[in-house]
């Protein structure tokens, strides 16, 4: 004879509260590992502060390996980078983009990630400056970087570059239009080559401390301003080099 199946008892209260955990865990590792960092175009409509992600087309405002794009116009065009942790890649694009000024002067600096781009594109409608110090990396990883200007009626300017800490860095200058470091270039504790593939003029207007520069340019100008040094010191190597 069968015997009658005792029921089943399920706790049904501590069953909801374990769901009901595991999802708000679930809602709550979805917010953290969703608050990065994204790519996103420039529209300063609250205020000059880089890192105000209002802003900007995307929250939270863009910073470490993303890219910056100014492409337009806006009420505030001279930025406020405080804060910034870096960046990889900055474009000045379209031919309503504003003349900007990104940094307070050259006392702040701005972190240029590794394998990094500051560019003006061919479209640009304005000149575009950089007035803060640009460090090339955060840290003494050997990397490449680059300042490029592809509209020759245009100038991209920095105000200093320097503050490296180790390592090797390449900057690479590329483009048709001239690009111009106002104030230092400075190697700090880093070895900093330079290659020049600009067709355009480069202006050194501050003393410049540099391993080697190697010269690609067909009729490529590189001028010194005046009261201005250029330190070129390979250890006995080949300093200044031209390609045949």
């Amino acid at each position: 004879m069968w015997s009658k199946a005792e029921p089943c008892e399920v706790d049904v209260k501590n069953t909801r509260v374990v769901k009901s955990l595991q999802l708000a865990l679930a809602v709550a590792l979805c917010a953290v590992t969703g608050v990065r960092a994204a790519s996103g175009t420039w529209n300063g409509a609250q205020n000059a502060f880089w890192t105000n992600s209002a802003n900007w087309s995307v929250s939270p405002y863009p910073s470490g390996g993303e890219t910056a794009t100014f492409s337009e116009a806006s009420a505030n065009t001279a930025l406020n980078t405080a804060g910034l942790p870096g960046i990889l890649n900055i474009v000045f694009d379209t031919a309503s983009v504003a003349a900007y000024t990104i940094g307070t002067g050259t006392s702040q600096t701005n972190i240029l990630r590794d394998g990094g781009e500051v560019r003006i594109t061919g479209t640009a409608g304005a000149s575009q400056t950089l007035d803060t110090t640009l460090r090339l990396g955060p840290d003494s990883t050997t990397a490449s970087y680059s300042l490029r200007n592809d509209h020759a009626a245009r100038t991209l300017t920095v105000g200093a570059i320097g503050g490296m800490s180790g390592g090797t860095k390449t900057l690479n200058l590329n483009g048709v239009g001239t690009i111009t470091v106002e104030g230092p270039l400075q190697r700090a504790s880093s070895v900093l080559d330079i290659t020049y593939n600009s067709s355009g003029a480069v202006n050194l207007n501050g003393n410049a401390s540099i391993r080697q520069i190697q010269i690609n340019a067909t009729n490529g100008v590189i001028n010194l301003g005046a009261g201005t040094t250029l330190t070129v010191s390979n250890g006995g190597g080949s300093g200044i080099m031209a390609a045949s």
